[in-house]
């Protein structure tokens, strides 16, 4: 069985896709006058915003970074948390289930963007962007959280929806669901796929882990 359960944000417990990408689109018209098309930034999803600005050829990272965020703000009703997420969440605490959060947003960007949906008392432990010196695909956020919560690999599954979770799951050596409601390639080769929320219960009921 699995005993704990840590989950991406974005396009994992809410979507925020659409949202993140036209705020990216307005900013980036404002600072560089270009206008980016949906599929040109798409790739952005899932890494940490200054890794996507610096990929992106950006001259002024933090000031264009700082532009996205406040974009992002003013287009959060657009973000909507993923149906049956509650209800799940709700569940595994019932059933005593460790919950956690590995993320490609900062801290600010968490309190920005998730903290409003009241979904932060389901998590006992976080790992953001800015606590760890690697990041996704990297294993080192996924490991950051196995150290806090003094977790067992092989008792723990990752949520995701994107290439960079899964390799970042593979890497830390834990096992991955990939979450289809949220991802864009439902064609990668995961152990699990989930298609819908309360699919992640039957999951850890079949007693899967090792």
């Amino acid at each position: 069985m699995y005993n704990y359960i840590v989950f991406d944000i974005d396009g994992t417990l809410i979507d925020s896709k659409r949202a993140a990408i036209l705020s990216l689109q307005e900013a980036l018209l404002e600072e560089t006058q270009r206008r980016y098309t949906y599929d040109e930034l798409k790739w952005v999803f899932g890494l940490p915003s200054h890794v996507s600005l610096t990929r992106l050829d950006v001259n002024d990272i933090e000031k264009v970074n700082q532009k996205w965020m406040q974009r992002l703000k003013e287009n959060h009703h657009l973000i909507k948390v993923f149906p049956g997420i509650e209800t799940v969440l709700n569940k595994l605490r019932e059933d005593e289930v460790t919950c956690g959060i590995v993320t490609s947003k900062t801290k600010d960007e968490l309190i920005n963007d998730f903290v409003p949906f009241n979904l932060m008392s389901y998590f006992q432990f976080v790992t953001c962007a800015d606590d760890t010196k690697k990041h996704k695909p990297d294993p080192e956020p996924i490991l950051k959280f196995i150290t806090l919560a003094h977790a067992k690999p092989g008792k723990t599954l990752y949520v995701g929806d994107t290439i960079y979770d899964m390799k970042c799951a593979g890497a830390a050596g834990v096992h991955f669901a990939l979450a289809l409601w949220g991802a864009a390639d439902k064609e990668l080769p995961v152990e699990y796929k989930l298609q819908k929320p309360m699919d992640l219960l039957g999951l850890i009921k079949k007693g899967a882990a090792v």
